[in-house]
């Protein structure tokens, strides 16, 4: 007799074990569920966070563009200015040049048509 009671013992024993890790799987499924969620919800978030994020970089580049695209229209505009003034100096330098080589010329002509000539006779 004692070894039909020995087995009704170790059965209720494995039963109360089985309903007890039913029990746990069930809680860990409802905290595996709650973490999901909370795992969605900061993903979801996340997702919305980057996409302010990206609308403001995306505004910023564009003020950036417009800022460089601003001072190269300086640099261009100042560059030509510059290259009109150089192009009119050296006009005005060979101007000057012109008129120097002139006098020379007109110098020399005076010069030689002023000197005696000298005839050895």
């Amino acid at each position: 007799m004692q070894t039909t009671k020995k087995p009704n013992i170790e059965l209720k024993r494995l039963e109360k074990l089985l309903n007890k890790l039913l029990e746990q799987t069930e809680i860990t499924k409802i905290e595996a569920r709650k973490l999901n969620e909370k795992i969605e919800g900061t993903r979801n978030w996340t997702w919305f966070e980057l996409e302010k994020f990206s609308d403001k970089i995306l505004d910023e580049m564009a003020l950036l563009r417009n800022d460089v695209a601003n001072i190269k229209d300086e640099i261009i505009t100042e560059l030509k200015t510059s290259r009109e003034e150089f192009v009119a100096h050296q006009g005005a330098h060979f101007r000057k040049q012109e008129t120097l080589d002139d006098h020379e010329k007109r110098i020399a002509k005076l010069e030689n048509s002023s000197l005696p000539s000298v005839n050895p006779t």
